[in-house]
C-alpha cells in the first residue's frame, strides 16, 4: 500500500518542477492539521498581501479539503482538471504521492508565495519531503506518540527519527512545547492552545514580528470554522477524529476541562485495526465515564481494517448497543439525546464522515476512481 521510498515521487517531481513557493513543513503524531490551520490564519490576518497555500491530510468529507489558497479550498472542477491533466499513470506513485503533486501544481498555477505542508505519514519518506532545501523556510514537529508502528518503528525514538526526516541543516526548526503562553489568549494546557502557541512561535520567529493580542483573539475565533471535526462541539454533540491513544487522551481532557457537565454521555465508537484497547483506556476513564449511567453505541466502518463491533462489545463493560450501520448509529444517538446528554462521536475519521447526511453514497468514493486514484487511504488514519 505504501511505497516507503521517495524514488518515484522524486522522479515525478523533477519532471513537474521547479516550484517558486516557499514552504513551512509540519510533522507530528497529532495536531499537525491544527498547527497548519493556525499558521494559515496568522498569515491571512497579519500579512494579507502574501498568497498562502495549505496542503493537509487526510480529508474528512471531500478530497478538495486538502488543497486551499488564502483559506479557500480548491473547487471540485479544478481538482478534476489537475487530476486528469497530470501524466502520472504507470509512474508507480501511491495515491498520496499523486495528491501531493496535484497540490504542488495547483499552488504553482495560483502563484502562491508560501505553502504550509502537513506530512501524511512520518516525515523522512513522506511525499511532501521532496521539496528541495532552497524552498524551505521552517519545519516543526508537533509531538511524537506511538502510532503507525508498522511503518515508523516500535519505539518513540524510532518514530521521532522518521519525523525528524523533514529537518534540514540551516533551516529553522521548532518543537511543540506549550511554553511562552503569556499574552497569547491561549491556554498552553488546552489542546488547541498548545497547537496555537507552536504556530505562533513559528510565525513570529520566521517573520520577525509580534502578533497583537487582538489578532491572536481573531485567529482563535476563526479557527473552529476552518478546522472541522477536531473538538467540534455544537449543541450537545461533540465530534472528533481522535484515532490513537494520545489523541484520545487529549479528547478526554477536552471533555473534562472545556465542556459543561452533562447528566449522561452517549458514545458512538468505531475503530480501525489500531490499538483500540489503549484508545478505550484513555477515553473511557472514570473522570468522564460512568458505566452504569452512560451509553456506548458500537458501530463499524466500511473498511477491510475495521474493528468488528462484537470485539468492542466483549471488552466494554457498560450500557451498550450494537448498530452496525454508522449513520444509523449516529442517528440513534442523536434521537436518544436529551438536553442533559452529551453525544460523543469518535474513533475514526471514517466514522466522522458518517456525521454528514448522505455520506454513504456521496463520499464513499474517497478519491475519485476515474482519476486513477485508489479508494483506500486508511493507512493515513
Amino acid at each position: 500500500m505504501i511505497n516507503y521510498s521517495l524514488n518515484n515521487v522524486q522522479t515525478a517531481y523533477s519532471k513537474l518542477g521547479p516550484y517558486d513557493f516557499r514552504t513551512i513543513h509540519i510533522a507530528g503524531t497529532n495536531g499537525k492539521g491544527s498547527v497548519c490551520t493556525f499558521l494559515e490564519l496568522l498569515y491571512l490576518n497579519v500579512v494579507p498581501d502574501l498568497k498562502v497555500g495549505k496542503y493537509t491530510s487526510p480529508h474528512i468529507w471531500s478530497v478538495t479539503e486538502r488543497f486551499s489558497v488564502n483559506g479557500k479550498d480548491i473547487s471540485q472542477e479544478e481538482f478534476e482538471k489537475f487530476g486528469s491533466g497530470l501524466e502520472l499513470e504507470g509512474s508507480g506513485l501511491t495515491e498520496f504521492e499523486k495528491l501531493t503533486l496535484i497540490g504542488f501544481e495547483y499552488f504553482k498555477q495560483e502563484q502562491v508565495d508560501i505553502v504550509i505542508l502537513e506530512t501524511g505519514l512520518g516525515g523522512r519518506f513522506d511525499a511532501t519531503n521532496v521539496i528541495p532545501v532552497e524552498n524551505r523556510i521552517a519545519s516543526a514537529i508537533t509531538n511524537v506518540a506511538m502510532d503507525h508502528m508498522d511503518y515508523l518503528g516500535n519505539s518513540i525514538e524510532e518514530i521521532r527519527r522518521e519525523k525528524e526526516g523533514i529537518c534540514r541543516s540551516g533551516i529553522c526548526h521548532f518543537e511543540g512545547s506549550g511554553l511562552g503562553a503569556h499574552g497569547s489568549g491561549a491556554n498552553p494546557n488546552d489542546v488547541r492552545g498548545s497547537n496555537f502557541l507552536l504556530a505562533l512561535e513559528i510565525f513570529e520567529s520566521i517573520n520577525k514580528l509580534i502578533v497583537s493580542d487582538e489578532t491572536k483573539q481573531e485567529v482563535l475565533k476563526q479557527f473552529p470554522q476552518r478546522h472541522r471535526a477536531r473538538f467540534e462541539y455544537n449543541d450537545g454533540v461533540l465530534i472528533d477524529v481522535a484515532h490513537n491513544p494520545a489523541a484520545m487522551k487529549k479528547l478526554n481532557h477536552f471533555i473534562q476541562k472545556d465542556l459543561p457537565s452533562f447528566e449522561r454521555k452517549i458514545f458512538v465508537l468505531a475503530f480501525l485495526d489500531k490499538d483500540y484497547q489503549a484508545c478505550l483506556d484513555e477515553l473511557l476513564t472514570q473522570e468522564i465515564f460512568d458505566a452504569d449511567r452512560d451509553l456506548v453505541i458500537l458501530t463499524e466502518i466500511d473498511s477491510s481494517r475495521a474493528t468488528p463491533a462484537f470485539v468492542l462489545d466483549e471488552i466494554i463493560d457498560a450500557n451498550k448497543m450494537m448498530i452496525l450501520n454508522p449513520q444509523e448509529a449516529i442517528a440513534t444517538a442523536k434521537g436518544l439525546k436529551t438536553s442533559n446528554d452529551l453525544v460523543i462521536i469518535t474513533g475514526s475519521i471514517r466514522l466522522v464522515e458518517a456525521c454528514k447526511a448522505g455520506t454513504t453514497s456521496e463520499h464513499s468514493e474517497r478519491i475519485r476512481p476515474d482519476l486513477g486514484f485508489a479508494e483506500d487511504l486508511d493507512y493515513l488514519y
